[in-house]
């Protein structure tokens, strides 16, 4: 009896009605047994253990290995396979993250299980490191963590969104974005973003946004021709073409392409139009693009994002606005291809050597293209104060502002005395209308001329709301951003 019984032994759970019997917890079953009543069969043996939540889910390969084939937490594997959503896999050997989603019908159970059938899940570089590491690799060093989650019946376009979003914040990571049958990396310390360019990137971001660009398998090929620039279509046209056909006998069948992704497609042809020193090529992309724009959709759905965008043009020189039914390019600034060469240079420098002032930098671009003109300056300000803030040393007056002193090179034509007396009396607020006329000499005058700078911000920015409340607009925030942009330009080639 008892070995034909024993493959249920810990899997078994019924229920019975003891009554009140002295012993609670020892007593001779055979006098129950009739009245017992089975509840349920476990799938696996009963350890104690049991499903916490979908924000805890983080699994190492051989324990969701062991949830899949029925071994443990039976109830984990029907959880799984009841929601969508978006997901991190983490090779703990390394640091990496691969950032990748879920939207079948059979739910994350089945993307994850494509991963432990296959090791690599069907990605191309996944694949590449299968064939270098093998299996073993996988199963020693690979854990599986759920992000985000969503019913079923959640639109996939909106996952798609957030892995997006996931991919893209996952700031001091290395993050691979997970796409069909691809896997691109898009942040630090990876095979194709070192550094990640903070303008453009946003903008392939917006022009991924559903509706924004027009899809049609010509669409980029067009755009990149155009331009002398066919070579990236055919090494990125995985991520460009939206469609696939097959012949059927009487027709031909359209199909969608999984690995269609704007923004994985434009932000590495930047990225390689970047780093090859290509600037005036993408400038030149830049304004072909806006040729494909869907500009009826934008203006009847769009509109605060093409604000956006343009927001973002306006930072590289590049003005752009609808005029009925065509997007018009002009630019506004003479140098377009030595700002971008500026901003990008700057960009790498600061995330490489100060990451504190970089963030400042970073939330001042995000605040400007938001339509965030107060809080642009306000970033502007703390960027300003940060990266003079490296440079002052540990002498007498040890403030931000001989962080100027130093770098503009006058602490060589003046003394600490100069600098004292500038702070405490030359550069106060009621002085600083004649600042000019107090400088004929020429004494200190980059020093003076940033914390004017500095002055401007604090009233336009930190301090707007205070006593005499200022109203900045955009245009305000952009004169501060381009300020910003050549004085850290001015810091980088003197500390380069």
């Amino acid at each position: 009896m008892l070995d034909k019984y024993a493959p249920w032994f810990g899997r078994l759970i019924i229920k019975c009605k003891k009554g009140n019997t002295f012993s609670r917890y020892v007593f001779n079953l055979s006098k129950y047994i009739d009245q017992a009543v089975v509840k349920e069969m476990l799938s696996c043996v009963y350890s104690g253990e049991k499903f916490e939540g979908y924000d805890r889910v983080h699994l190492p390969f051989h324990r969701l290995e062991d949830i899949f084939a029925g071994r443990i937490l039976p109830t984990y594997y029907e959880a799984l396979k009841k929601i969508t959503g978006v997901y991190c896999l983490t090779d703990t050997h390394n640091g990496k993250h691969y950032i990748g989603s879920a939207t079948g019908e059979g739910g994350v159970a089945q993307r994850w299980g494509n991963y432990l059938d296959s090791k690599h899940g069907g990605n191309k570089k996944l694949i590449a490191l299968y064939e270098q590491k093998g299996s073993e690799y996988f199963e020693k060093y690979f854990t599986y963590t759920l992000l985000e989650y969503f019913g079923l019946s959640y639109d996939p376009i909106k996952i798609l969104e957030r892995e997006q979003y996931w991919s893209v914040s996952n700031t001091g990571r290395s993050a691979w974005i997970l796409s069909g049958t691809d896997i691109m990396i898009i942040k630090n310390g990876g095979f194709v973003m070192d550094n990640k360019e903070i303008i453009l990137s946003k903008i392939a971001e917006i022009l991924n946004r559903r509706g924004f660009f027009l899809k049609s398998n010509s669409e980029f090929k067009s755009r990149l021709k155009c331009v002398g620039l066919g070579e990236y279509f055919e090494k990125y046209s995985d991520y460009l073409i939206p469609y696939y056909y097959n012949n059927g006998r009487t027709c031909k069948f359209e199909n969608p392409n999984e690995e269609y992704n704007v923004f994985l497609g434009l932000d590495s042809i930047f990225t390689d139009l970047y780093h090859e020193g290509k600037n005036g090529e993408i400038v030149s992309l830049l304004k072909e693009l806006t040729r494909s724009f869907n500009v009826r959709y934008i203006e009847e759905s769009l509109a605060d994002d093409f604000e956006e965008l343009a927001n973002l043009y306006e930072l590289l020189g590049l003005s752009i606005s609808i005029d009925f039914d065509r997007v018009i390019v002009s630019t506004c600034m003479a140098s377009n291809n030595q700002r971008v060469d500026e901003l990008f240079s700057v960009e790498n420098w600061l995330k490489q050597n100060h990451r504190e002032v970089y963030d400042s930098y970073e939330s001042a671009i995000d605040a400007y293209t938001q339509g965030h003109a107060g809080a642009c300056i306000e970033s502007c300000r703390t960027c300003l104060v940060s990266i003079f803030s490296k440079y002052k040393g540990t002498e007498a007056f040890a403030k931000w502002m001989r962080g100027i002193y130093n770098t503009s090179g006058e602490n060589t034509t003046s003394t600490a005395q100069d600098l004292s007396q500038a702070l405490n009396t030359e550069l106060r607020k009621d002085d600083l209308a004649d600042f000019f006329y107090e400088n004929r000499a020429g004494k200190l005058t980059k020093t003076k001329t940033i914390y004017m700078i500095y002055s401007m911000m604090s009233d336009y920015g930190t301090h707007r709301n205070e006593a005499t409340q200022e109203n900045p607009t955009l245009e305000d925030a952009l004169f501060s951003l381009r300020l910003m942009d050549s004085i850290l330009f001015w810091v980088y080639s003197k500390k380069k």
